[in-house]
């Protein structure tokens, strides 16, 4: 997909930064990542969610 993920916040606010690729995305995490516009749409898409924050 071509995007990096810098870090995962968990919903009790810890932060993970620079999570290993075998990171496993809980309910609730937000994830903090870089990618050009149409990559983070299609991850968007993928997951979910339609409302990015930047």
């Amino acid at each position: 997909m071509g995007i990096t993920i810098v870090a995962i916040k968990r919903p009790d606010g810890k932060m993970v930064f620079n999570p290993a690729p075998e990171a496993v995305l809980e309910q609730g995490d937000v994830i903090i990542c870089l990618g050009h516009r149409d990559q983070l749409r299609r991850l968007s898409a993928l997951a979910g969610e339609h409302d990015l924050k930047r």
